[in-house]
């Protein structure tokens, strides 16, 4: 946190523009610091819908991430937040936003379409 303090400080100190920051999932400490030094928009996306998550992420929960999401808006920062589409997950299995059931207030939301490729899990079919 301390390299992040000092690079929106060097920025702050040379020009007049907002800062973004995309640094992952996010704690109500961090969170606040971010406020603090004068983040204005905070991006984290979603990855794929709540119901489809556990197919792409091993790692963490969906509702992780989403927790950032809402600490942000809560505190005051715009959320840029978005998702993958093409994924392997099949047509029937719903939306395929991963903001399609859920609001958070979003400020801008951006979504990726994934090219398959050979080797890829992603291009792995899920039938």
């Amino acid at each position: 946190m301390d390299q992040v303090r000092a690079g929106i400080e060097a920025i702050h100190a040379e020009v007049d523009i907002n800062i973004a920051c995309s640094l992952g999932m996010l704690t109500q400490v961090q969170v606040d610091e971010f406020v603090e030094m004068g983040v204005h928009r905070y991006n984290h996306n979603l990855e794929a819908a709540k119901s489809y998550f556990p197919q792409v992420v091993t790692t963490h929960s969906y509702e992780e991430r989403w927790n950032t999401c809402l600490m942000v808006r809560e505190a005051g920062m715009e959320l840029c937040c978005g998702g993958l589409v093409g994924m392997g997950r099949a047509s029937s299995s719903g939306p395929s936003s991963p903001l399609s059931s859920r609001s958070c207030d979003l400020t801008r939301c951006r979504s990726t379409s994934l090219t398959p490729a050979p080797g890829r899990r992603s291009a792995i079919s899920s039938s």
